[in-house]
């Protein structure tokens, strides 16, 4: 339990809103949806915050995260899930029930089909990414879009995830379900003696390309649909 004076912490529990509901997505449009508790279904755009422990003076004691986030035509976002553990390796023994967080990005990708995974990249990290090529070769499935972001060196870990996450936090536009507790935890004791900041980085991966859905259109029934553009004609009258 991490004791942090509220003088200490840059978010509080203000900055928390509440979300309940389901992830759903139409195969036949392939539209994804979030569907409130209060009744209402958002068509949303998914991405993934991938922070993953791989050094291995970190891995026993830093956890690796994957955050599924999705936004709404509103740039409303909603943590629809997040995986956090420790001791996780690049990839699973075949036969053993140990699981990488390559497997686990293979895992996320077919449930939510993101339109972007945001990996942290360092040093100790580029395995995942070469676990990932071959991973799709060995599973002929290419459809794994991903970004390897590198945390810079302009500024620290901290006033990075701030500077991502401040203003999203300040309108009120990041929604976390209630038994997230791991984020809720990180998100009110995020400040400089803060015991984690994994959950609450991925948050901020996720957050980095994070942007609405577009060519989205309601039909005479109410229902959405991609709309696609019809090619104009080229002929001169």
């Amino acid at each position: 339990m991490e004791v942090q004076n509220e003088a200490d912490s840059i978010f509080n529990r203000n900055h928390i809103k509440n979300w309940e509901g389901t992830f759903y997505r139409d195969e036949d449009t392939g539209i994804a949806y979030v569907r409130t508790d209060e009744g209402d279904e958002l068509p949303i755009n998914v991405f993934v915050g991938v922070d993953p422990a791989t050094d291995s003076t970190r891995r026993d004691s830093d956890f690796s995260v994957l955050l599924a986030l999705g936004v709404d035509s509103n740039n409303n976002c909603y943590v629809l899930d997040y995986l956090r553990k420790r001791s996780l390796p690049v990839l699973g023994i075949p036969g053993d029930d140990k699981r990488g967080i390559v497997d686990y990005i293979f895992d996320y990708n077919k449930i939510y089909q993101p339109s972007l995974f945001c990996i942290e990249d360092t040093t100790m990290s580029k395995p995942v990414f070469q676990a990932i090529n071959a991973e799709m070769r060995r599973r002929n499935d290419f459809t794994v879009k991903y970004t390897a972001e590198k945390p810079g060196n302009r500024m620290s870990k901290r006033d990075r995830i701030q500077e991502i996450l401040a203003q999203r936090f300040a309108v009120g536009s990041i929604k976390i379900k209630k038994d997230h507790y791991d984020l809720h935890q990180e998100i009110i004791t995020f400040g400089p003696r803060m015991g984690h900041d994994d959950t609450i980085d991925a948050l901020a991966y996720s957050c980095k390309y994070a942007h609405p859905p577009k060519s989205l259109k309601k039909n005479k029934a109410g229902e959405w649909n991609k709309h696609k553009p019809k090619a104009k004609n080229w002929m001169l009258a």
